[in-house]
């Protein structure tokens, strides 16, 4: 539920840009919105469904190994 409610308040702000623009706005630019706020969604999703794992700061990055040869 709390998931939810975020998501209403973080999507509302676009949600009213986009009742605005399909007042007047010519098509392409309301397409191209549309676009980005679909991709915005998407990763907002995908992001949920996995979730968070701590980074592993044992093993030095590769670049670093090559310097040291």
């Amino acid at each position: 539920m709390k998931k939810l409610l975020v998501t209403l308040v973080v999507l509302f702000p676009f949600f009213a840009v986009s009742v605005e623009m399909f007042k007047g706005a010519p098509v392409t630019s309301l397409a191209l919105y549309l676009a980005i706020v679909t991709v915005l969604i998407v990763t907002v999703v995908l992001a949920w469904r996995r979730p968070a794992t701590p980074a592993d700061t044992t093993k030095k990055p590769i670049w670093e190994e090559s310097l040291n040869k």
